[in-house]
C-alpha cells in the first residue's frame, strides 16, 4: 500500500513538473526588464505611488541638474501632494545594451487632470525627448542617471 501511495504521487508530481516547466513565463531579457521598470515608474506616477517611480533609482544616481534620488524623492513627493491626477504618455522605448549598462531613449508627454478636462505638460504640447541611464547592481538595472530636452 505504501509503495502504491508513492507510485500515485510519483504519477501526479511527473507531469505537474513538466507542465510547470513547459507554461512557467520566461525570465525577462534585460530589455524587457528595463521597459517593464518605466511603465511601472509610468503607472507610480499615474497611482501617486511613490515606491514605484522612486525604487528603481539607483543610491548613487546623479544627472547634469544637480539632481539625486533623495532630491527626487522630495520633488514626487510635493508633487502628489499639490497636483492632481497626473498621466504620462510615453512613446515605444528604444534600449541600447552595453555589457553592465545601458541607454532607454523614449518620448514623454505629461497629462494633468482627469478625463473630462487635462491640461498637457509643457503648456505648448511638445514633448519631452528622455535618456536614461541604467546599471545592473547586485543583478537588478537601476536608474543612474537621465538626460532630457524638449522635442
Amino acid at each position: 500500500m505504501m509503495a502504491s501511495m508513492k507510485t500515485r504521487h510519483l504519477l501526479f508530481i511527473f507531469p505537474l513538473a513538466i507542465i510547470i516547466y513547459l507554461f512557467w513565463p520566461a525570465q525577462l531579457t534585460d530589455e524587457q526588464q528595463i521597459r517593464m521598470i518605466i511603465v511601472t515608474a509610468q503607472q507610480g506616477l499615474k497611482d501617486k505611488n511613490i515606491q514605484d517611480l522612486v525604487s528603481p533609482i539607483s543610491e548613487s544616481y546623479t544627472d547634469d541638474e544637480g539632481l539625486d534620488r533623495q532630491i527626487i524623492y522630495g520633488m514626487a513627493f510635493q508633487q502628489f501632494q499639490k497636483r492632481g491626477s497626473l498621466n504620462l504618455s510615453i512613446s515605444e522605448i528604444q534600449v541600447v545594451l552595453e555589457g553592465e549598462t545601458a541607454v532607454a531613449y523614449f518620448d514623454v508627454g505629461l497629462i494633468e487632470g482627469n478625463t473630462s478636462q487635462f491640461l498637457l505638460l509643457p503648456e505648448d504640447g511638445d514633448t519631452m525627448a528622455f535618456e536614461v541611464d541604467f546599471e545592473k547592481q547586485d543583478g537588478e538595472w537601476k536608474v543612474i542617471s537621465h538626460r532630457r530636452e524638449r522635442n
